[in-house]
């Protein structure tokens, strides 16, 4: 089946089309298609570096501070111990903080693979997962009741399936699942309901 071409998808890869396509049933309509916008995508990576700053500054501090003092204790088999523990234990620390402070560039990349699409029958997420895996995600009008809209000046937006929060040791965390950072929004949010839930 030939995936119909609909506002939002101009430029969407031949790969993630083909993707589409894969997923959908021979008898299962494509209604409106699209992948987030990259640059509002990324946007929201900002908070992610601003933290690697502090987080790779108090690194520095913090482990460097180790590594000095045991060679200012003295040359010998003391220092050279506590430089190797202080380096191998300091590695996560350093790689977290290199993750953080590139996030700009990995969320660009996520969001390229990223699409979104609406049917007759759902919604679909396609993600990126982690070593090359793809996660995809279905909301049928069952799971779309509590569907909530956030829309800025522009028009572009998020479109929130579900919120899912856990609980780790700095507390509870909230995970939004949905169509992020796409144009027109409202447009797709009116699509949705009138195609799915308004059976």
């Amino acid at each position: 089946m030939a995936l119909s071409r609909t506002r939002g998808d101009a430029n969407l890869p031949s790969d993630v089309a083909d993707r589409v396509e894969s997923e959908l049933a021979h008898d299962e309509l494509l209604v409106w298609i699209g992948q987030p916008i990259v640059a509002r995508y990324a946007r929201s990576a900002i908070g992610l570096v601003i933290f690697g700053v502090f987080w790779s500054a108090m690194v520095c501090v913090v482990f460097g501070g180790f590594f000095f003092a045991g060679l200012f204790r003295g040359v010998g088999p003391f220092a050279d111990l506590v430089g190797l523990v202080t380096s191998c234990f300091a590695i996560p620390f350093v790689l977290a903080g290199i993750l953080l402070l590139t996030s700009p560039f990995w969320m660009r990349r996520m969001a390229r693979n990223t699409c979104y699409a609406v049917t007759n029958r759902r919604a679909i997420i396609w993600e990126p997962g982690w070593f090359g895996r793809k996660q995809v995600r279905s909301y049928t009008a069952a799971g779309l009741g509590s569907m909530m809209r956030l829309e800025r000046k522009d028009g572009t937006g998020d479109l929130i399936f579900e919120q899912l929060t856990t609980n780790n040791s700095e507390g509870p965390s909230t995970t939004s699942r949905g169509f992020k950072a796409i144009s027109q929004v409202r447009d797709v949010e009116n699509l949705i309901r009138n195609t799915l839930m308004n059976k």
